[in-house]
């Protein structure tokens, strides 16, 4: 096993990895998406006592190998998304969600001890790079490779330690997860998300889908709004702010009194991924305490 030390100051990771819990599993499922995954399963394990122990999450994309993560340990920000000029995924599938390398940081607000198993596919075969992060140690990393006979996709474990985050086994949490990658599954139907096993739908939670008009364009590119009612009478209404592909980057109070009308609603715009430096809005102070 090899060893490490990111170049960043610790004040900016303490940053980064201080996301609520469910914004920080949708990071990790946001880093499959970007890989061009098809299946993606989130397993969560819990203790006797019914708290998270763990939770690890498998896709089938691309992977990555030593190279890319020498270049993003080697200075936050390295990320390759960051060089694609057209911001689409290495195969150009999709529409990129990150281009700073932080979001496998983000892991951090689900536990302790994250590793990272990846598999490329090669001109020699396949290999397998396996690298670890303590919440303790954050701007150190330990990682290893080898040849594999194993399929490519990556495989991520977070060991939840002393943090809690227990919202993820709860409707709440569900309800959340679902919310933040709606707009994006109705997009790109052709990718399964599975949560402990049963498929993410978030088409049979809808009540109705509009896509409202908006005539707005800038140097960014249009706006576009969709407004989903959904059928569960608990949900809150809330907007979120998301780039082009629908990938959802805030979160705001929607503001509007509406009775019986259980709704959110996604403005979709690159403006936001260009001043995404913002610092996330929890909607209320009941959020923040959910997420803890």
């Amino acid at each position: 096993m090899n060893s490490g030390e990111l170049t960043v100051q610790a004040d900016h990771l303490d940053r980064i990895v201080k996301s609520d819990v469910v914004a920080g599993l949708a990071e990790l499922i946001w880093n499959s998406l970007d890989a061009e995954a098809t299946t993606i399963n989130v397993d969560i394990h819990q203790t006797p006592l019914g708290g998270v122990d763990n939770v690890v999450v498998t896709d089938d994309g691309h992977g990555f190998g030593l190279e890319e993560v020498q270049e993003v340990m080697a200075s936050l920000g390295g990320s390759w998304k960051a060089t694609k000029a057209d911001r689409k995924t290495k195969n150009g599938a999709r529409l990129l969600h990150g281009n700073k390398g932080e979001g496998r940081f983000r892991a951090f607000a689900l536990g302790d001890r994250v590793r990272w198993e990846s598999v490329i596919s090669g001109d020699d075969g396949n290999s397998l790079t396996e690298f670890t992060i303590r919440r303790s140690a954050l701007k150190r990393f330990e990682w290893s490779t080898t040849r594999t006979e194993k399929t490519v996709g990556t495989r991520v474990t977070v060991m939840a330690g002393t943090k809690e985050p227990n919202i993820l086994v709860t409707k709440d949490g569900l309800t959340r997860l679902l919310k933040t990658l709606a707009v994006y599954l109705t997009q790109y139907p052709d990718v399964a998300i599975r949560f402990n096993g049963a498929e993410l739908d978030p088409r049979s939670m809808i009540e109705r889908q509009d896509d409202i008009p908006i005539d707005y364009c800038d140097i960014y590119g249009p706006l576009g709004v969709t407004v989903i009612e959904w059928i569960d009478p608990s949900v809150r209404r809330r907007l979120y702010l998301c780039d082009a592909s629908g990938a959802t980057l805030y979160r705001v109070d929607a503001g509007i009194q509406a009775p019986r009308f259980n709704f959110t609603a996604y403005a979709k715009w690159d403006g936001f991924r260009a001043h995404e430096e913002i610092p996330p809005v929890i909607a209320s102070q009941q959020d923040a305490n959910q997420a803890t």
